[in-house]
């Protein structure tokens, strides 16, 4: 199987990354000062296969292609975007190429990942080959003081969307207190969605639904949307607890593209109640199960004398 490669990135240049927090919670300056750097660094001192690599730079306005092109032995082709046109739209772009020349997956990752385990690539690839059912794999999402934040989303959940391994007694981020070590193993994990930080994808799969959905072009939402796609049409999402990275999202001075606006945020909650009928932070399991049984997004919901429970991580 061959895997091709997304990174889409706007503003994630020199200052961009404001402090580091691989200690915890700290005002010290970062260095480097980028996403970027630690990205690309890593994606060359991990990955094992001869990956094709497409980058797409969404109208940065900062040195990020500067930056990027210190790097050009590492990636296939760099597209440069004249204008802030979005992440999906960016995304299909570089996917449709990647699909087109024979790529079996697509793996998108952001700049302000930092890939951990080597062979991180063989390994979703070894995946994808032995369980044709997996439509979407990502892997275990760490904060930078190594606490896991995410194993997978689960959507149709009492609580909503909603992160898999996620514990934090006090609400904050920076308490999250499971960590990976000699005595922890992490299996995969069937989710409803893969985070989009770093989410991989079968091609054939990603062609059967037609990849991501124009509505959600403007907004934020379009990974959630296409795993429950994926659920609708009898395949799996997997979160493989082999391979880790980081998610320095905590680390950022402020994202500036136009879909970090708080009002394109509301406009993707309203929008995905229009397209799905619950409310995505507070979904009714009663309805999920009335309009959606029989289909794996219902797995984990049984009904007892009219009462719906849910069953499930």
């Amino acid at each position: 199987m061959k895997l091709g490669s997304i990174l889409v990135t706007h503003n994630n240049g020199s200052g961009s990354r404001r402090y580091d927090f691989s200690n915890g919670p700290s005002k010290e300056q970062a260095n480097p000062d980028n996403f970027l750097t630690l990205c690309l660094e890593s994606y060359r001192n991990t990955a094992e296969c001869e990956n094709e690599f497409i980058i797409v730079d969404d109208g940065s306005t900062d040195d990020s292609v500067d930056i990027i092109q210190r790097y050009s032995d590492l990636y296939s082709e760099l597209i440069v975007n004249e204008s802030n046109i979005g992440l999906s739209p960016s995304m299909m772009i570089a996917a449709d190429r990647l699909i087109k020349n024979g790529c079996d997956v697509i793996c998108r990752f952001d700049a302000d990942i930092e890939f951990i385990t080597q062979g991180w690539d063989t390994r979703l690839l070894n995946h994808f080959q032995h369980y044709p059912q997996t439509a979407a794999a990502g892997g275990c999402q760490l904060l930078p003081m190594h606490s896991i934040w995410a194993c997978g989303d689960m959507m149709i959940h009492p609580r909503g969307y909603s992160h898999i391994l996620l514990d934090t007694p006090t609400g904050k981020f920076y308490d999250a207190s499971i960590k990976p070590n000699e005595n922890l193993i992490i299996g995969n994990v069937e989710c409803d969605s893969v985070m989009g930080c770093f989410a991989a994808f079968r091609s054939t799969a990603f062609r059967l639904v037609g990849g991501l959905r124009e509505e959600f072009y403007q907004v934020r939402g379009q990974t959630e949307d296409l795993n429950l796609r994926f659920l609708l049409n009898d395949y799996q999402c997997m979160a493989l607890g082999n391979i880790l990275f980081y998610h320095r999202h905590f680390e950022h001075v402020g994202k500036n593209a136009f879909t970090d606006t708080s009002e394109k945020q509301d406009e993707s909650l309203v929008l995905w109640k229009n397209i799905w009928g619950w409310e995505k932070l507070k979904p009714d399991l009663a309805e999920i199960l009335q309009n959606y049984k029989g289909t794996r997004l219902c797995r984990h919901l049984i009904e007892i004398n009219g009462d719906v429970s849910y069953i499930g991580p």
